[in-house]
């Protein structure tokens, strides 16, 4: 298969979870939203990378006595560190508007172009861009929440545990209060080992680290601890000990296994950290299978008891 058969599969891919969010009770805005008829603003920043920002819909009162600081939720999409765009979720957004949450959804650097950190850094960076914007987004700095899918839920989790290893900039990050992480792989050695071997498929799993790394585990053990964020909760500072954590997981997911959300749920946990596990029990890497309504009610709740004031 030619790289722009790969790139086209894993985009496409990476775009089948939005209507799926969107068909849900909770989420009926469509992933077609037009920029002319919603209140979108898109930023540049962080070295040339595109923000899409959507403030939180206002109430009836809000309205009338003008717009008050929302919370917000960083979005960072999937596609195997190598695909995807910030425009993926701009349903998710519009779901998130409706529970009167601002959102902001990120585009980074792509593999094999950008090595690992990079992807990192740039999820970090616009977590700091957003604190250091919050008057001008009309939004409150310390109520900041993340929403991570896939590839994406793999560098929010970093972001949120603040690994110091990797921290390069110069702003004191922001914490996060709460984030959900939707098929995250947090542990890159143990995935790459459990792996097969094949590197021709799109999604085949070795070829994604590959990509992201350059080298396998076994040649760069150290660069994939460095990167995994079950490694990172031993070093925990005291306010990323603080974010709850709220981790959804296919348990027929074959791209990533459920045992990697259940053992970084688990050392959490043993961390006193405040997570909890949503195994779905018939889905796979993409969508929530027949639990799609409490899916939708469970972020709900948790959003709205974690960023409440």
């Amino acid at each position: 298969m030619s790289e722009y058969s790969v790139r086209r599969f894993a985009r496409r891919r990476t775009a089948v979870i939005f209507p799926i969010l969107a068909s849900l009770p909770l989420m009926m805005a469509s992933s077609q939203v037009s920029a002319q008829t919603q209140p979108w603003q898109t930023f540049t920043a962080c070295g040339g990378l595109q923000f899409d920002f959507l403030p939180a819909a206002a109430n009836g009162a809000q309205a009338e006595a003008g717009p008050s600081p929302a919370p917000l939720v960083l979005v960072v999409h999937g596609g195997g560190w190598s695909s995807g765009s910030r425009s993926d979720y701009h349903g998710l957004q519009m779901w998130l508007r409706q529970q009167g949450l601002a959102s902001l959804s990120i585009d980074y650097r792509l593999a094999p172009a950008a090595k690992f950190p990079a992807q990192a850094e740039d999820t970090r960076c616009a977590l700091q861009w957003v604190q250091q914007q919050a008057q001008a987004l009309g939004i409150q700095p310390e109520r900041l929440a993340g929403f991570g899918i896939s590839a994406g839920a793999h560098l929010l989790a970093l972001t949120a545990l603040a690994a110091p290893a990797a921290q390069r900039l110069p702003v004191k990050q922001a914490a996060l209060r709460c984030v959900v992480l939707h098929g995250a792989p947090t542990d890159l050695i143990a995935w790459w080992r459990s792996s097969p071997d094949d590197l021709s498929g799109p999604m085949s799993q070795r070829r994604m680290l590959m990509q992201l790394f350059g080298q396998g585990a076994d040649q760069a053990e150290a660069a994939y601890r460095a990167a995994s964020p079950l490694y990172h909760i031993n070093k925990l500072s005291s306010h990323a000990a603080g974010t709850r954590w709220l981790l959804l997981h296919g348990e027929q997911d074959v791209t990533v296994p459920v045992q990697q959300a259940q053992q970084f749920a688990e050392a959490l946990r043993a961390a006193g950290v405040d997570a909890d596990l949503m195994r779905l029990p018939d889905a796979g890497h993409v969508g929530f299978g027949s639990v799609e309504r409490q899916v939708a009610t469970r972020i709900s709740h948790f959003y709205q008891k974690c960023l409440k004031k």
